[in-house]
């Protein structure tokens, strides 16, 4: 009988870095569903009606910073060489959080700050 001795060396650990995950960056669960100060509605829905109308301030940070982005993704992908790619896709949320809360106070969309306050990140693992 032939004994054979299988030799890892780090290959489980990479391909569990691979693995495919996302970044995903706006007002989301228990933030979303918070009542907003003064009103009826959620800091989600005022976010919706503010995105969905003339004071948006998520696409049009997307569309202001697409090339800094791609480039950010990039060095995210390449990241995954040395380590986990949630380590970049982390870095990469928590820039677009800062991104998009000067959006909304320059779109002066700031009255308690709760909605601005409200914007964060996660990463997903798909």
């Amino acid at each position: 009988m032939m004994r054979v001795t299988v030799k890892d060396s780090g290959w489980k650990a990479w391909m569990k870095a691979l693995r495919p995950a996302s970044v995903r960056v706006g007002i989301f669960g228990a933030r979303a569903q918070a009542q907003h100060h003064g009103s009826t509605q959620t800091v989600g829905e005022i976010a919706a009606t503010h995105e969905a109308g003339r004071r948006a301030y998520l696409r049009p940070s997307v569309n202001a910073h697409m090339p800094e982005i791609q480039e950010r993704l990039r060095r995210a992908a390449e990241s995954t060489l040395n380590r986990d790619v949630n380590d970049g896709l982390k870095r990469l949320g928590s820039w677009f959080v800062g991104v998009v809360r000067t959006k909304i106070e320059s779109n002066d969309l700031v009255d308690t700050g709760q909605l601005r306050d409200s914007v964060s990140y996660e990463v997903v693992d798909e």
